[in-house]
């Protein structure tokens, strides 16, 4: 790194060690030193403003939730402040007038415009390397319709939320013609329409 005039960033180097709960009792790392750094395991770290734990239970993520809730708050008070809504009205009809997608479905819109991005080569490296295109052993039907391989996971409990199996398993759900778009803009506009019909049919 010093050959490339680089420096790590202490304040923002984090080391994490996943296990399940059995393991980490047993394990002992003393760190990770890098040059003239040492980097001390964390029992979680933060990624993507995801915090991640060891165990990968999300607990400390979930401890945010009044954070979050708070957000959504503003958001559905900002929809009703802009359409001269009551709070005693539901919220979902103001959504709908404004074009808003429900929380829910913002989060599922914004893991597969990820998805979309890492295929078409307009995300980080470690996003596109998440990302494979199915591969069948014998020429198929599915062999030109931009299927990704959905990797098997052992561990239901969080193996399954993984960008890598839910941002797949979501992909290969959209029909064809909206995986198959030709710029992003496009991709954007259709999957909107798709999760906004999703929520409001």
């Amino acid at each position: 790194m010093r050959s490339n005039f680089l420096k790590l960033n202490d304040d923002k180097i984090e080391l994490l060690i996943i296990s399940s709960k059995q393991m980490q009792s047993k394990v002992r790392f003393p760190g990770l030193k890098i040059g003239d750094c040492t980097v001390e395991q964390n029992s979680c770290a933060r990624n993507l403003g995801v915090i991640i734990d060891s165990t990968l239970s999300l607990d400390n993520h979930v401890s945010t939730a009044a954070w979050i809730d708070y957000s959504v708050c503003k958001t559905y008070t900002a929809a009703r402040l802009i359409t001269r809504k009551s709070m005693r009205e539901h919220i979902t009809p103001v959504l709908k007038e404004l074009h808003w997608l429900p929380v829910r479905l913002r989060i599922v819109f914004k893991l597969i415009m990820f998805v979309y991005k890492s295929i078409h080569g307009l995300s980080p490296v470690y996003l596109q390397e998440l990302t494979a295109l199915y591969q069948p052993g014998r020429t198929l039907r599915s062999a030109n319709k931009l299927q990704l391989a959905v990797p098997p996971t052992s561990r239901t409990t969080y193996g399954d939320r993984t960008f890598r199996k839910a941002g797949a398993t979501l992909w290969n759900a959209l029909p064809i013609d909206v995986r198959g778009s030709e710029d992003v803009n496009t991709f954007r506009s259709k999957l909107k329409t798709i999760l906004f019909k999703r929520a409001y049919d």
